[in-house]
């Protein structure tokens, strides 16, 4: 596998990295690739097309190199491992709804491995984190290898690229990279921390993400009431508070409000039923970190040994808890010690407290590779 991790600023280093990496005697053939939204995502794709490098990756809201967060910058992670253990493909379609694109991925990954094993990025417009999940665990089963994340923006709220190879999509999209778990073993982990807050409350009008009235009245209001969010204050994009679902099998979620829309009601990135039960949700500081760094602490000592690491870790960790969310990118890296690199995001893939297939948000997801 050889992983390489490297950064850079500009769209032309890009080859700097590759080259270094060959004259070692490597032979890349997959890279993957997140960047900020102020490098051309098509144009990226093309520098390692050059080279004959297939291209997973997304844009995204910050970088995560080496366990050090960067911003404005294209982090890559070179691997040198047979093309028969992985595939990489595309699917979505403005017409398609998350659920179908969700299932076809699913159905795809079936046909090119016995024991497939799922690590995607996905566009958040027009898209659905939940039914991404539901379509999925519709063809393979709740108990399916499903890793990944959102694509992030660091400048422009108006696009949420998925970058596959040169090629980049800005509607309701996936890029999968399937793996042979016969021949390289995914393992992923997921922790989030943030706390709920206040009394329960019900979702009494929504549809799939976006929902209209919270104990019947229009949802902006009552999150301005309660927490003082609306669209001019300063909260609004602190990425602090959501909202904690609390699920018919006793297991909780938490979800991130997207968008306030002029008529009241919110957008979030994952479902929300009508008549869900609800609390707000915050995080609870510094310790919340702390948290997190234990529960990998756990986690290492379950599965002390991997060849390569990636993070998709929720921008709103960033937003919430920066300078010292760091600590959680590096304790990854000083744990494994091996090549970590990953992006934050806007919403997550990973494993629930059941280890099934999930769709999360304010979470860091990682992401183990090893060779077998």
């Amino acid at each position: 596998m050889n992983p390489f991790v490297y950064s850079v600023t500009a769209i032309d280093e890009l080859k700097t990295g590759i080259l270094e990496y060959i004259e070692k005697g490597n032979k890349p053939t997959l890279a993957f690739v997140f960047s900020s939204w102020a490098h051309a995502p098509a144009e990226i794709g093309k520098i390692f097309e050059k080279y004959d490098i297939d291209v997973f990756g997304a844009t995204s809201f910050a970088e995560i190199d080496m366990g050090k967060i960067k911003e404005g910058s294209i982090v890559v992670m070179l691997l040198d491992i047979l093309r028969t253990s992985y595939r990489l493909d595309f699917f979505g379609g403005e017409k398609k709804s998350s659920f179908n694109i969700g299932q076809d991925t699913a159905a795809w990954s079936k046909t090119v491995f016995e024991n497939p094993g799922l690590v995607v990025v996905t566009s958040l417009r027009d898209s659905n984190g939940d039914k991404v999940v539901n379509g999925i665990r519709s063809i393979s089963g709740s108990s399916a290898t499903l890793l990944g994340g959102m694509a992030g923006n660091d400048i422009n709220p108006e696009h949420y690229p998925v970058v596959y190879g040169s090629k980049i999509s800005l509607i309701n999209g996936i890029a999968a990279l399937v793996i042979d778990q016969d021949t390289i073993k995914l393992e992923g982990f997921t922790s989030s921390g943030w706390k709920g807050i206040g009394t329960s409350k019900t979702v009494t009008r929504s549809n799939e993400n976006i929902v209209y009235s919270i104990d019947n009245q229009p949802a902006a209001e009552v999150y301005n009431k309660y927490l003082n969010i609306s669209r001019e204050s300063e909260l609004y994009d602190s990425g602090q508070y959501g909202i904690q679902i609390e699920r018919e099998d006793g297991s909780l979620v938490t979800r991130v409000a997207m968008s306030f829309n002029d008529d009241g009601s919110i957008t979030f990135a994952g479902t929300i039923p009508q008549g869900t039960k609800i609390r707000f949700s915050s995080a609870p500081g510094i310790e919340l970190v702390q948290q997190t760094i234990d529960h990998l602490t756990e986690f290492h000592d379950k599965i002390p040994e991997a060849d390569a690491t990636v993070i998709f870790s929720c921008g709103a960790r960033f937003f919430a808890l920066s300078p010292s969310i760091e600590k959680e990118s590096i304790a990854v890296s000083n744990l494994w010690k091996v090549s970590c690199m990953g992006f934050f995001t806007f919403g997550e893939f990973g494993p629930d407290s059941k280890g099934l297939c999930d769709f999360h948000n304010f979470t860091l997801s990682l992401v183990l590779l090893k060779e077998i």
